[in-house]
């Protein structure tokens, strides 16, 4: 929590952070209220995902940056973030892209639930109970 405030003292925009546990559908709707999300963890980036909320993921582990990969999303190396001068460029140009990047994760997000549909379909027919015989 320390961490954060000392984030939002450099903020120059009006800023919060959410100092409590909240269910998935809460963090889920203040989620698709954001412009922009930067996330570590894997869920915060679901979420935005499908909210279409831009996003920068900051990877510390495998699966953050496999999943940022596969929605063509932007993800930098958490360990790698010690040049601030990096991010005070990169941020701006985010901003100013979001709208693009709404449509394109609008776009990838039908993409992949019709995929997870077909995929289902076949599980489904895969695995349907045949009758029994006699």
């Amino acid at each position: 929590m320390a961490e954060a405030s000392k984030v939002i003292n450099y903020m120059t925009e009006k800023s919060s952070v959410v100092f409590r546990i909240c269910q998935p559908n809460e963090m889920l709707a203040i989620i698709a209220n954001l412009d922009l999300l930067i996330g570590m963890r894997l869920h915060s980036l679901i979420f935005a995902a499908q909210n279409a909320v831009p996003m920068l993921g900051l990877s510390y582990d495998p699966k953050v940056a496999a999943f940022m990969k596969s929605i063509d999303q932007l993800v930098i190396d958490a360990g790698q973030i010690h040049n601030s001068r990096y991010l005070k460029e990169l941020l701006p140009k985010l901003i100013n892209e979001r709208v693009a990047s709404k449509n394109a994760l609008r776009k990838k997000r039908d993409e992949l639930r019709e995929l997870a549909g077909k995929s289902f379909q076949l599980f489904t027919q895969y695995f349907r109970r045949k009758p029994a015989r006699q």
